[in-house]
């Protein structure tokens, strides 16, 4: 049975119907407080990398197409809806501790959760 790929939103269903919407009403209504857990994070990380310390094996930096710090839910997933809110749950990331947490997640949450412990660091 042949299978075509999901419809992208913002793209109509057929001819006189509606458009899927860009975002769910929730996800709207949740914006404004999305952008200010974002606001909190970054301006409490100072421009800088939250998981430096507690992940030194892997060198801060950024990638081509990817030159911002990213607000990274520490959990993440299945979670990620309640802590997406939540600035206490959340660190600013550079691309590539983003992408070695998302590849090691149990294991950084761990390191993270230790090293945040001995140095006393609290969001």
């Amino acid at each position: 049975m042949k299978r075509s790929a999901p419809l992208k939103r913002g793209k109509a269903l057929a001819r006189g119907t509606k458009r899927i919407a860009p975002k769910s009403a929730r996800r709207l209504e949740e914006q404004e407080q999305r952008d200010e857990c974002r606001r909190i994070v970054l301006a409490r990380a100072g421009g800088r990398c939250e998981y430096e310390g507690a992940i030194p094996e892997v060198r801060c930096g950024f990638l081509p197409g990817r030159r911002t710090l990213e607000v990274d839910e520490l959990r993440g997933g299945s979670y990620r809806s309640v802590e997406y809110l939540d600035p206490t749950r959340c660190r600013a990331a550079c691309p590539k501790h983003h992408d070695y947490k998302t590849e090691h997640k149990r294991a950084v949450l761990e390191r993270l959760e230790a090293w945040e412990e001995e140095h006393g660091w609290a969001p």
